[in-house]
Order: C-alpha cells, then sequence, then structure tokens
C-alpha cells in the first residue's frame, strides 16, 4: 500500500510541475521509440486534417461518401487520443526517480500501451471495411495512409512494451 502512494504521489508532483515548456530541465526519454510516437501523433493529425477537408467538399454531394469519411475521421481522432495518451504515460515514467516505483510502473505502463496498440489495430482492421464502400478514390486514398499510419503506431507502442518486458 505504501509503494502505491508513492506512486500517486510522484503522480501528484509531476501534474504540478511546470514539465512541459516549463524551466525545469526535461529528461531524456526512456525508450528510444519514444520520440517516434510524437511523429506517429503527427501523421494521424494530417490524416484527420486531409479527411475534414475532403468531407467539406462533398458535403452537399454524397451523403455515402460524406459519412464514410467522417467515419474514417472519428477512427484517426481516437487514434490520436489514444497517442497522446501514451505520450502522457510515458513522460509520467521518465519523471520516475524512484526505482521500485519504476518498477511498479513499468507493468501498468506494458499493459496500458499494449491496450492502446491493440485498439489502433482493431481500429485498422475496421477501417478496411469503411474504405470497402467508398467511391471515391481520394477517400480510398485517404483510407489507406490511414490504416498504415495507425498500423505503423501500433508497431511503434508494439516495439516499446517489448522493452519494457
Amino acid at each position: 500500500m505504501k509503494t502505491r502512494r508513492s506512486v500517486v504521489l510522484a503522480l501528484a508532483a509531476f501534474l504540478t510541475a511546470p514539465v512541459f515548456g516549463g524551466q525545469s530541465e526535461q529528461p531524456a526519454p526512456s525508450f528510444p521509440n519514444e520520440l517516434a510516437v510524437v511523429a506517429k501523433k503527427k501523421a494521424l493529425m494530417n490524416d484527420s486534417t486531409d479527411l475534414e477537408a475532403l468531407a467539406k467538399s462533398i458535403q452537399n454531394q454524397a451523403s455515402l461518401e460524406f459519412n464514410i469519411i467522417l467515419q474514417l475521421d472519428g477512427k484517426a481522432s481516437s487514434s490520436m487520443h489514444e497517442l497522446d495518451d501514451a505520450l502522457w504515460f510515458l513522460a509520467v515514467y521518465d519523471h520516475m526517480q524512484c526505482e521500485p516505483d519504476r518498477d511498479i510502473a513499468k507493468q501498468a505502463l506494458a499493459n496500458r500501451l499494449g491496450l492502446y496498440a491493440h485498439l489502433l489495430e482493431l481500429r485498422a482492421d475496421q477501417e478496411a471495411g469503411d474504405v470497402g464502400f467508398a467511391k471515391l478514390p481520394a477517400t480510398v486514398q485517404a483510407g489507406a495512409r490511414l490504416k498504415d499510419d495507425m498500423r505503423s503506431a501500433k508497431t511503434t507502442l508494439d516495439d516499446i512494451v517489448a522493452t519494457l518486458k
């Protein structure tokens, strides 16, 4: 129980410290692929922006195509949120200085990142069904790019999980 309390106190200290953009020193990432998660999130953000522009351009023409694009954009947005959460958990882990707390947090981090990787994989598989009904080549291309980006993000999270074990 005392160790859990230490983890909670470490989280509270992290949340109240000027960590992102403040004047405190940023620790080096604990995992080699950690910075790649930021790049994967940016790729998904670009996918979402492209899908929103595509939806805007056809919004009055084809309702089925418009709905498919909105579905794809929703998958991109959900995936971005999960990568955001993964980055937050990774930052908390990076800021932990107590080795016993890091050991406890390591398993929780592996479980959480594993869940996000699984959700990315499920979403990428579902995306194929959405794109199957698309008629516009631009929708198919955007969907294929989104699927590739989600699978790439999943692989990156899987790589980090593998280093935790």
